[in-house]
């Protein structure tokens, strides 16, 4: 039986849903497909899905960190479709160990890394040498270095060869670092040079040697910088210029022998021949993000294929497909945008959801990520939700919310009052007195009402995940700045924003889930308060929530 999919309009209007959601180039879009969208059901779930997956990653962003992962993810994506070899690989390797840019889904890259031993020992021993942020950065420059690219010759490099071992590199160049870092034959001579005068020196320095209370306490991050000076500018103030460790790393043959081991280490990588394994990343288009019932399956609920071959097998495959192609005019260009990406009608509309669905899937904020509780509690069918004021072990407000049943049940104090959504009616029941008032509801007022039944539930000041402040953080509170024990079923995250309604007194709001693990349902949110930056947060509600079968639904509606 054919699908809403299949229709053809709704195909004709995948390549605007982007458009459409934000609200941009609104012109461009036909407004016979406009009116299309605004109907379809099978186009608005596309959106709604398309939306949570970009407002996840919206509200989990801090400072500009959710900047340099969008970067990364757009460089290791531009590799769809096409071949992925050591080569390719191995300038992300310093990266990928970033703990700050966690990459914890598939892509082209860490697919290759998956099955390439070689490259999977590579970026251990790298792991192994705890870089700093910097030195990752510049020994990622150097291993995409393909050629020297100086302006200086092999000659002039290698008379400035005793004045770099000497550490001195004051009377050096930026250009003859550069060279000495990638010019095969001069890093050769560099070590030897290293080697002769630590073998000479070595019997006179045996009791200094032995004496030296120094070495043990040097790190391959602290020496790294005088074995790769690539990217260093020797006219600059650069802590490195005027350490304290020089003037011993010039005399101690204990760390020379440090520095010409991590020499071996660091252009032992940069020279490695290719291996045999070679990759190839597909996204499955027009599919549907599935979870698999194979354990083994490390790709399991990613709807990609991968394809392993050797070198010699892939220079002959057939012509590039048009996604091999896209990736291809990607790769010249080093970051990408995204927007322009997520528009793009050459993935279409599942793709999209797909490409999205990779890049936020959990891989930023931990576990469980904003987008996953707000699907929960979208898919949830009938939820009953009570509040309770502090110090307080009687529910101020009760709220019983059935989707299935398209009814919201409010109970305060003594006066209960039932929304039927479906027949547009209002029942008002007021314990005290016994009476019951029936109206109709005003159509507007029914749109508010399945607007906030659609998101939130009103758990939070946002009717939608998309509402939610650009300054909005989502993060994983750890169980030692827990008020209350949780047990390993649950997860506790704070969702934190500044309240500007009055901007004259802005407010700071933070809201605290506790997390089915399992489920993403949230259990109960506290919600919080404070004034003033350096005061303390005020709890103001707790929201408990649990989660009703039809049957319990329908017996609760029964009884009202």
């Amino acid at each position: 039986m054919a699908t809403s999919y299949n229709n053809s309009k709704c195909k004709q209007a995948e390549i605007y849903y982007y458009d459409f959601l934000c609200n941009e180039n609104i012109e461009q879009i036909p407004k016979n497909l406009i009116e299309h969208i605004g109907q379809c059901p099978h186009c608005r779930e596309k959106i709604n899905q398309l939306n949570t997956e970009i407002t996840t990653h919206k509200s989990i962003r801090s400072g500009g960190r959710h900047i340099a992962i969008t970067d990364l993810l757009n460089l290791h994506m531009a590799y769809i479709g096409g071949k992925v070899d050591c080569s390719t690989v191995r300038p992300f390797l310093p990266v990928v160990l970033d703990p700050s840019l966690g990459i914890r889904i598939p892509t082209p890259i860490t697919v290759h890394l998956d099955h390439c031993r070689q490259c999977a020992e590579d970026m251990k021993t790298i792991q192994n040498l705890n870089l700093t942020g910097t030195q990752s950065c510049r020994l990622s420059q150097l291993l995409a270095d393909k050629t020297n690219g100086s302006t200086v010759n092999c000659r002039q490099a290698q008379a400035a060869i005793p004045a770099v071992s000497s550490m001195a590199y004051k009377d050096t160049s930026k250009q003859i670092l550069k060279h000495l870092c990638t010019c095969k034959h001069c890093r050769k001579d560099w070590y030897e040079y290293r080697e002769t005068v630590r073998t000479e020196d070595r019997y006179e320095n045996e009791k200094q040697e032995q004496k030296c209370s120094v070495c043990d306490q040097l790190t391959m991050s602290d020496i790294f910088d005088y074995v790769v000076p690539y990217g260093i500018d020797p006219t600059s103030e650069d802590a490195i210029l005027r350490s304290s460790i020089a003037p011993h790393l010039r005399s101690c043959t204990v760390c020379l022998a440090k520095i010409q081991t991590l020499h071996n280490i660091v252009y032992g990588i940069v020279e490695r021949t290719e291996s045999k394994v070679a990759t190839i990343y597909r996204i499955n288009e027009f599919s549907e993000i599935q979870e698999s019932g194979d354990s083994s399956d490390v790709y399991a609920g990613y709807p990609i294929s991968v394809e392993i071959a050797n070198r010699e097998d892939i220079d002959n495959e057939r012509p590039a497909s048009p996604i091999r192609s896209i990736a291809a005019a990607r790769r010249k260009t080093p970051i990408l945008n995204t927007s322009r990406f997520l528009r793009s009608g050459i993935i279409a509309v599942a793709g999209v959801l797909i490409v999205i669905a990779l890049f936020f899937r959990g891989s930023v904020a931990g576990a469980v990520t904003i987008g996953q509780v707000y699907s929960a509690i979208q898919n949830a069918k009938n939820v009953y939700i009570s509040t309770f004021f502090p110090e307080n072990t009687n529910p101020v407000q009760e709220r019983w919310i059935s989707r299935t049943y398209n009814i919201m049940i409010t109970k305060t104090g003594n006066e209960s009052v039932l929304l039927d959504l479906k027949n547009n009616q209002r029942t008002i029941k007021n314990l005290g007195n016994n009476s019951i008032d029936v109206t109709e509801l005003p159509q507007d007022y029914v749109v508010d009402v399945k607007q906030s039944m659609s998101g939130f539930l009103g758990f939070i000041p946002f009717y939608n995940i998309s509402d939610l402040p650009d300054d909005a953080e989502w993060n994983h509170v750890p169980d030692n700045e827990l008020e209350i024990p949780v047990d390993n079923t649950t997860e506790v995250y704070d969702l934190t924003w500044i309240d500007k309604t009055n901007a004259a007194f802005p407010v700071l709001s933070k809201l605290r889930f506790t997390v089915d693990s399992q489920t993403y349902r949230p259990l109960n949110i506290r919600c919080y308060r404070k004034l003033d930056v350096d005061g303390q947060y005020t709890l103001n509600t707790t929201v408990i929530l649990e989660y009703l079968d039809d049957n319990v639904m329908k017996s609760v509606i029964e009884q009202f």
